[in-house]
């Protein structure tokens, strides 16, 4: 026995069901269907379920009816299924596509096709979208059409569904919507231009920037970037150079994503030709980007002759960026800075060593935070002096006499705050007396005694041996006499007790 075209699962389903809907109806036994119903014989009851139950409350039946009927009599069910399409209710328009999407053959394609410019303007976007799954040449020429209809959903699906396709025959009417006036129009040409896959609908984004007006431009500058089009940085970094400022930084924007070590010499020239903010600023970013993942002993002699002759805006930049490759070469151009006659690019420096990631500046920042003149240079040095001795792998011995400096150097009361801060992290009894000289200034000495506090509760147990035992008894003792904080005090009555148990 032969079993239906229609799976043996659903078909048993459906008997059963049916018998529960419709007792006048004749029907066959379940395990009949199963082992052997015909599709002639299913598709009647499909059928009939689908004119008779028209009650909303049973729309749950039409969309399993009309499922059914898809699968039982692929494109002979086309009638019902455009009925479907048309129905004001959404659900069962959507059972409508997904049974539509499923029916196999070009032939399938072309009669949705046909039956586009039937359905209700309300109904075409689902139309479009199973084309859309559907996939093929009659499909995506259907698609193309709709984008010219006078409906805006229409229009907005056909957009939308354009991304599904594969090569450049999408692009060129997707470009054009870049230029619209219409946001919604123009937000959606712009996803599915970033979204149409492979490397052919790429070349011909690239290829659009040189006839396409400024504003469109920077539209397929950022459409390429969020595309990750690396093989067409090349139209990328030649579009810093358009006469658009706009275009200029959309262009280096997109380097920052896309820009390789080879474009670094004249993303180089680009921060110091820029004569306007924006574009400098986008100039100097996408050099950064493309140093951190080149070779940066190679992006710094690159930097480097240019930083002579650079006026100030652009020095400051390039001293920045080079603050972000750190290099024996960098460093020695970032200290040279420090004494330039302009206080920008001074700042520029002070800046760039403060954020240096190796203990390498560790003097340059301790020396600016003693003798510095410039309070906020001294200020941001002792920041970037705290910085390095926190991230930095060191003994707690070492880091201890670190900030023992630091807190020598430091000014004002916020700065030897911010040193306590770091200090009550390091597990170290010398961390506790050099804390402990601060838990009698009335400026530092809750800052201390958190510190201390912190430090008496990471020992735990080993705070009953000597000669630790000493000084955080002691430590803790002062504490008391002198916070105000009542949380921090039964924290250091804790520790107490614990370093007073047998």
């Amino acid at each position: 026995m032969t079993t239906s075209p229609f799976s043996l699962g659903r078909a048993a389903l459906v008997w059963v069901t049916v018998a529960a809907l419709l007792p006048g109806l004749w029907v066959m036994p379940a395990g009949a269907a199963a082992a052997g119903a015909s599709a002639p014989s299913a598709a009647l009851i499909y059928r009939t379920l689908w004119k008779q139950r028209e009650d909303p409350a049973e729309r749950h039946v039409r969309c399993a009816a009309i499922l059914g009927l898809a699968e039982a009599q692929g494109i002979d069910a086309m009638d019902e299924l455009v009925a479907a399409m048309n129905s004001t209710d959404h659900q069962i328009r959507a059972a409508a596509t997904q049974a539509a999407v499923s029916m196999p053959g070009e032939d399938v394609t072309k009669k949705w096709v046909a039956h586009l410019e039937s359905v209700s303007a309300d109904a075409k976007p689902g139309v479009i979208a199973l084309l859309a799954e559907r996939g093929g040449e009659a499909a995506q020429g259907a698609i193309l059409d709709a984008m010219r209809e006078r409906d805006e959903g229409v229009r907005l699906a056909a957009i939308e569904a354009a991304k599904s396709f594969r090569g450049t025959t999408s692009v060129p009417p997707l470009i054009a919507f870049l230029a619209s006036r219409d946001a919604k129009l123009h937000d959606g040409a712009r996803k599915s231009l970033e979204r149409i896959p492979g490397d052919e609908a790429s070349a011909a984004i690239a290829s659009g920037l040189g006839a396409a007006p400024p504003e469109v431009r920077r539209d397929l500058l950022g459409v390429l970037a969020a595309r990750g089009a690396r093989d067409h940085s090349d139209a990328v970094m030649n579009a810093t150079k358009d006469q658009d400022r706009g275009v200029q930084e959309s262009a280096l924007l997109a380097l920052e994503v896309l820009g390789e070590e080879k474009h670094v010499p004249a993303v180089v020239d680009a921060v110091v030709r820029a004569d306007t903010a924006g574009v400098r600023e986008a100039a100097e970013k996408a050099l950064a980007a493309i140093c951190d993942r080149s070779n940066r002993d190679n992006c710094v002699k690159a930097i480097l002759p240019a930083v002579a002759g650079a006026n100030v805006d652009a020095k400051c930049a390039l001293i920045r960026v080079l603050g972000k490759a750190p290099t024996a070469a960098a460093l020695e151009a970032v200290r040279g800075a420090l004494n330039d006659a302009d206080t920008r690019i001074q700042n520029a420096a002070v800046r760039a060593l403060s954020d240096w990631p190796s203990r390498a500046v560790a003097a340059d920042l301790l020396e600016i935070a003693k003798s510095g003149r410039n309070q906020t240079h001294q200020v941001l040095a002792l920041r970037g002096y705290v910085r390095l001795v926190k991230e930095q792998k060191l003994k707690n011995a070492d880091k201890v006499a670190m900030y023992k400096d630091a807190m020598a150097a430091a000014r004002r009361p916020d700065e030897k705050k911010m040193i306590l801060s770091a200090l009550g992290e390091v597990k170290d009894i010398e961390a506790v007396r050099l804390i402990s000289a601060s838990l009698d200034d009335a400026a530092l000495r809750e800052e201390a005694a958190a510190a201390a506090v912190r430090i008496g509760r990471e020992f735990r147990t080993d705070v009953r041996q000597e000669p630790l035992k000493g000084v955080i008894v002691a430590a803790m003792q002062k504490v008391l006499q002198v916070s105000q904080n009542q949380n921090v005090c039964r924290d250091a009555e804790r520790v107490l007790k614990e370093a007073r148990r047998k």
